[in-house]
């Protein structure tokens, strides 16, 4: 299956801009911001020294963070599954739902990727500027 499925249901599925200064017109900000929201939670703040960024990316979005939710029942997981044709049967379900979060995290660091973002450019968000203002800075 085609990763393109994955990267948009994260970018349209997933990433919540509503409660954040400024305006989310592009991937590169969406991403942008779940990498920065991120780092307030990681206890290390540069994130080319985090050596499995796509696992601990998928740890924290175990806790719903506000500004990314995927979705986190295993029926609607595994729902998804079968839409992408990944569950054609019980094991396959068992096997997509254990590996939901380190898949989702793993696509997000590769948006990032796709999307040009240099990881040790990011930093963690504060509020007082909008994320385009962090990523021009």
């Amino acid at each position: 299956m085609n990763k393109e499925v994955q990267y948009e249901y994260i970018i349209n599925n997933c990433i919540e801009t509503c409660n954040y200064i400024g305006e989310f017109k592009t991937e590169r900000e969406k991403i942008w911001l779940v990498l920065a929201e991120f780092l307030n939670y990681s206890r290390t703040k540069n994130l080319n020294k985090i050596r499995n960024l796509g696992e601990e990316i998928g740890e924290w979005l175990r806790g719903l963070p506000s500004c990314c939710t995927v979705d986190f029942v295993d029926y609607n997981i595994v729902q998804i599954g079968k839409k992408w044709g990944f569950c054609r049967n019980e094991t396959q379900a068992a096997n997509f739902v254990k590996n939901w979060w380190s898949q989702c995290g793993q696509r997000i660091v590769e948006l990032a990727e796709v999307n040009g973002i240099t990881l040790n450019n990011v930093l963690p968000y504060n509020g007082e500027l909008t994320i385009q203002e962090q990523m021009y800075e």
